[in-house]
């Protein structure tokens, strides 16, 4: 589940779902109404731990009906070193269950840093 605030009021809440999550951004699917280009306070609750990874600095990127492509714009390293580790858990837990891999790394080889990609 995703709790998101906004930047300029924090008086704005609102719930969904994440989709595609990665180390830069993911796909949200909620019923809230948000602009493209829109910035953003994220707060990720991740099932097992005790507090939400919070993204500092989120943008709207995409729009299509309810669902929202959001990229990270600006994280501590000690939460996204949280995130990484939830990432990571995930990709574990499924190969050792005999299941095929939930996300690949993705290298850009460029100014962009390896980030993990869902697979179909």
């Amino acid at each position: 589940m995703v709790r998101f605030s906004a930047t300029d009021s924090f008086q704005h809440v609102g719930n969904g779902m994440a989709l595609d999550l990665s180390e830069s951004g993911f796909k949200l699917s909620g019923a809230e109404l948000l602009p493209i280009g829109s910035f953003w306070d994220l707060y990720l609750t991740i099932s097992g731990t005790p507090r939400p990874v919070l993204i500092s600095e989120v943008r709207v990127i995409r729009v299509a009906k309810n669902e929202y492509g959001i990229e990270f714009l600006r994280i501590s390293a000690r939460e996204r070193t949280r995130l990484r580790d939830f990432l990571w858990k995930q990709t574990t837990r499924s190969i050792l269950e005999g299941g095929h891999p939930l996300f690949s790394l993705v290298d850009h080889s460029g100014t962009r840093p390896t980030h993990l990609k869902s697979l179909p």
